[in-house]
């Protein structure tokens, strides 16, 4: 399971638990603290996808499972329900590789 969190990263982080062996120590961290602060996270397919509030607008980043970087892309003054929407056509793109 893949969570968003602010412990021990103000700006917020991604973090996997498996639930199998939920302790702490085994928590793995997937996409650690950026400089601007982590609004949200979607899974789409086999990506997780990120929003950053960045100088008051939204950018969204793709990420692989593993945390690795796909792509980003600032999306202007989009916020509430337009920025949920961005968040799945990016994600689709990003799933059907366009």
């Amino acid at each position: 399971f893949y969570f968003k969190t602010d412990l021990d990263a103000p700006l917020g982080k991604v973090i996997a638990i498996d639930i199998r062996k939920p302790n702490r120590q085994n928590w793995k961290e997937v996409i650690p603290e950026a400089k601007n602060r982590l609004s949200g996270v979607s899974v789409a397919g086999n990506l997780l996808v990120c929003t950053y509030l960045k100088d008051a607008y939204t950018q969204v980043k793709i990420f692989g499972m593993d945390g690795t970087f796909k792509a980003g892309r600032p999306i202007g003054m989009a916020t509430g329900i337009l920025a949920q929407l961005v968040l799945v056509i990016v994600g689709l793109m990003a799933v059907l590789g366009r």
